[in-house]
């Protein structure tokens, strides 16, 4: 399913904290010094719509224990303002609620909310850790 939504996305699983991991993965994961990657192939990253505006205040939650509230949040949310609510869906709303708790379990998820003087105008299901993280489902007011 991710791979439809981000064909050109690769998601790279970090091994839970409980599982030892093998010795290659664990290269994997090291981080890449900055001088080490030429400058020609560094890639800059704007954040952009409502998350980029003035007076916006981005939360990210990652506690395993906080996801499940924050996926309801983000649900709740979705339904105002899409068009096409992911909770309209029983079973992609499960989908969403399951995947999100498996992936919290292994802290491979995270939930982040922007919003402007305390009301979330824009809000995002991110699958992974880290930068090799990717934007699972968002959802974003219009008069943001």
């Amino acid at each position: 399913a991710i791979k439809a939504v981000h064909p050109r996305s690769t998601l790279i699983m970090v091994p839970s904290p409980a599982a030892p991991a093998p010795k290659q993965a664990a290269l994997l994961a090291q981080p890449v010094p900055a001088e080490v990657v030429p400058a020609r192939d560094r890639v800059s990253i704007r954040l952009v719509g409502p998350w980029a505006r003035d007076g916006v205040e981005i939360e990210r939650i990652t506690e395993p224990r906080s996801i499940r509230d924050a996926v309801e949040a983000y649900l709740s949310f979705d339904a105002q303002v899409s068009g096409n609510p992911i909770v309209a869906d029983p079973s992609a709303s499960s989908m969403v609620r399951v995947v999100t708790r498996r992936f919290a379990q292994r802290r491979q998820t995270s939930v982040d909310f922007a919003r402007k003087d305390g009301v979330i105008v824009a809000a995002a299901l991110r699958l992974g850790a880290g930068p090799g993280s990717i934007v699972w489902r968002q959802a974003e007011a219009r008069a943001a």
